[in-house]
Parts: C-alpha cells; structure tokens; sequence
C-alpha cells in the first residue's frame, strides 16, 4: 500500500468455494467463525436498510445510511455486449455454477528449471568477469476458461483451454487476451458469438509449491450495473461490520481520547481508498490526458470522467468475486489483498490497536476482508494522531481536506504528510512524493464522481 501498486498474484491457498450451496457467494468471509460477518453486524446491515430503521437506531448510523445508497455512477451505461442476458441476478447463480464446474477440471501447467543471468558485483572496473548463472523454476501453464453461451436455455458451462499466449487448443473458438496480469488477466471470446467468459482456472505460485486457481477477472461483459452494485454493496456491508466489530469491542481512538475509532473514522474514505487501490495511477493518468486532448475538457473534468469508468471496472470485479476479491493482488512491495496493507504497516497497527483483535496472520488479514476494512479504520486513526490537535479539528469539519490527508498518508506515510502540512501549508500537496500526489489526485476524482 505504501511503496507502489502494481499487482502480482499472491501465494494464498485456494479454498472450495462450495458452489453446489447457492448460498456459498452470500458468505463474507471464508474462515470458520468468521464465515458470516456476525449476527450483530448482519442484523445492524439490515436494519439499516429499511426505510424506517426504527428507535434502536444508533447516531453513528448516519454514515452508513448514507453508503447504503448507491451512487448513480454505478447504474451508468453497462459495456456488455449481452446485457440482456448479464444484466439480471441469474448472472451470480451462473458465475457460481462456472467455479463449481471449473473445481474438478484441470489446466495443466508444468514447471522446469530456466538459467538466468546475474548481475556482476565487485571486482576491477574494466576487469572481465567469468558469466555466473543460476537456475530458478519457470513456470509454463494453460489457462482454462468457463464460459457460456449467452443465447442458450437454459445457460449450460463450457469449458476453453487456451496455452499462456491465449492461444486456444479448443476447436471452433478465438480468444483475445489482455494485459498479463496473472489470475486478473482479461480473457473474451472473440469467436463464436454471444459467449461470455465467467471464470477462469490457471496455476500460481502457493507457499513455495504450484497450484491451480479460480478466480473471475474483469470484461466488459461482465461490467453491468447489477455485478458493480453487488460489489459497492459487498465493500459496504464489510465496512459497516468491520465499524460494528470496533465498536463492540469498544476500541478507543489515539486521535480522540473521548471518542472509539468506530464513532469518528470515516467509513466512506475507507470505501474509495480500496477502490483507488485497484486503479493503476498511469493507466488512469494517460487515458484522462488523452480524453482531456480529444475533446478539450479540463484535467479535473478528464480524470472524473476516467474514473467512474475505472471505478466501475473494480466494482465488477468485487462483484463478480464477492470474498475472494483480489486475493492473490499483491504488489512488489508485499501490499496485498482488498485493502493493499503491507506486513509491516499491519503489524504496526495490529500492535497498537491489541483490543480489535486483528488477526496475527498477515496474509489471513487481508483475505478476511472485514479484518482488512477494521485495519483500514484503525490506519485512519493512527495517521491522525500524527498531527495536531487543532489540524484534527480542522479536519473532522472538512470531509475533503481529511479524505486527502488520509489518502496521503495511506500511501506514502503519515511523517512525510506531516512534514509536508507543517512546510507548505495549503501547497502542501505538491510537495509529497509524486506517486502519492497521484493518489491524491485518484482519490479526489473518484470523490468528484461520488458527488455527481
């Protein structure tokens, strides 16, 4: 989360994700105990929900009353070419019934050992060295895709095998393959027609071994405002348990000394921050500027226009992949899961908030996504007690100004943004490390397109 955010996949072992429950896609988590978010939050999540929440409700509902209402960007234009037939909740009893199918299938992948080069050290300048390699494991494997036929009735799963250049070895099909971006790496069915890829299944590195794993990548297919509101509603009903759980456990605010984290965190920051965090910060720079070229619309304009776009791209893949979201998303500073907390920076808060309970296990931390959305809170807190009393004031009345300290320092560290605020004052913007200054500006375009 701190030192870049390309992501690669993560050595997390898979676990059955019991696709012949319909209900299996309703569980939030997917550890014992924690396999539902708890029946105080479940009961707190609807209760909020109805119109008239009644006298039990709390004064610290108020923020999630009003994440409980979507934003209209994610009911924008779907970009699937088979919306009538994507667009509808079946889709979920579809993507469940491609990971069920894809379980007792297999890719195939083999792994055989590749010499690599390394780089000299030391000796006389202009001195010639002996080459010196070493053998490392290279990983070669298939990818095999679960798609169907969007004009078949009932919806029947088929199954695509294509090699790691997307070359298909399955009659009668053409693949497109995207950017590699390992179990995140777009896959269409350009040939036949009206077929929609719903999962795919390929080998990762897993804890010094290699084994297959499903996940749901992102197309624009899939990218509809049925699966995005599933994945607003997922991040959301997370957040509220992760702020219930706090509050249960009374976990008192180093930033307030009379308030608990859970009253005075902003649940809604938490919410665009895991979001931006799926964002690559180039990609979303390079399209705003060349939208911005072709038809003469300001930066700011631009970049809002970009990101509901780009927003709605991560909204999908939440919603396509409910728990198991961005599971293996880890980039090449260790920044893993949902929420793209590094080991370090997680233990750091484990350590100062021992009452939350976060769990002890990193990489469990981030696959459990209301531990992650309670990490994300107790982050938020821990940076404001970097700065001044009246700062944190200032702060708590100026939702904007706080979103971009804490976006700030989620990124590149509360003592940098700090030290920025007491230099520059209101410059202090441009005077933080240039990728968090593209954080910033992330973070304040999605705000943009919230506000729409």
């Amino acid at each position: 989360m701190r030192e870049g955010e390309a992501q690669q996949p993560a050595p997390i072992s898979p676990e059955r994700r019991d696709g012949g429950n319909k209900m299996s896609r309703r569980k939030l988590l997917k550890y014992g105990g924690a396999a539902a978010l708890g029946a105080g939050a479940e009961f707190l999540y609807n209760r909020l929900k109805q119109e008239e929440p009644g006298p039990e409700k709390l004064p610290s509902d108020q923020e999630a009353e009003r994440l409980l209402k979507p934003p209209k960007f994610i009911f924008g234009e779907s970009l699937s070419n088979e919306d009538e037939y994507v667009n509808r909740p079946e889709i979920f009893d579809l993507i469940d019934s491609a990971w069920e199918a894809l379980e007792s299938q297999e890719a195939g992948f083999k792994v055989q050992e590749k010499k690599v080069l390394l780089k000299p050290k030391g000796g006389k300048k202009g001195q010639k060295r002996k080459p010196q390699y070493k053998m490392v494991p290279s990983l070669h494997y298939n990818v095999l895709l679960a798609v169907t036929d969007t004009k078949l009735h009932p919806k029947e799963v088929e199954f695509v095998k294509v090699d790691e250049k997307g070359m298909p070895s399955t009659p009668g099909f053409q693949i497109s393959k995207g950017m590699p971006l390992g179990v995140g790496t777009k896959y269409e069915v350009a040939t036949p027609a009206n077929h929609v890829v719903l999962a795919i299944k390929r080998a990762l590195p897993i804890a010094g071994n290699y084994e297959e794993v499903i996940y749901t990548p992102y197309s624009e297919n899939l990218d509809t405002p049925i699966i995005r509101k599933e994945g607003y509603d997922y991040l959301v009903k997370n957040l509220i348990a992760a702020r219930n759980q706090l509050k249960e456990k009374g976990v008192k605010s180093k930033a307030f000394h009379d308030k608990l984290v859970a009253d005075v965190m902003p649940m809604d920051v938490a919410l665009k921050l895991c979001m931006i965090e799926h964002i690559d910060p180039f990609i979303f720079k390079r399209q705003a500027a060349e939208l911005a070229k072709e038809t003469n619309l300001g930066k700011g304009d631009a970049e809002r226009e970009v990101m509901g776009d780009m927003a709605n791209q991560a909204l999908t893949v939440v919603g396509a992949n409910r728990e198991w979201s961005f599971v293996y998303a880890y980039s090449k500073a260790g920044a893993g899961g949902l929420f793209q907390f590094i080991p370090s920076t997680y233990q750091a808060v484990r350590e100062r908030y021992p009452k939350a309970g976060l769990r002890k296990d990193f990489r469990e931390g981030m696959d459990d996504h209301v531990n992650g959305a309670k990490a994300s809170l107790l982050l938020f807190d821990s940076d404001l007690s970097f700065t001044n009393s009246d700062h944190r004031q200032f702060l708590l009345k100026n939702p904007q100004a706080l979103g971009m300290y804490l976006a700030s320092c989620y990124n590149g560290g509360a003592p940098r943004t700090v030290q920025a605020i007491m230099e520059h004052k209101g410059e202090w913007v441009n005077y933080v490390l240039t990728e968090t200054q593209m954080y910033i500006d992330k973070f304040n375009a999605l705000s943009a397109v919230f506000s729409e």
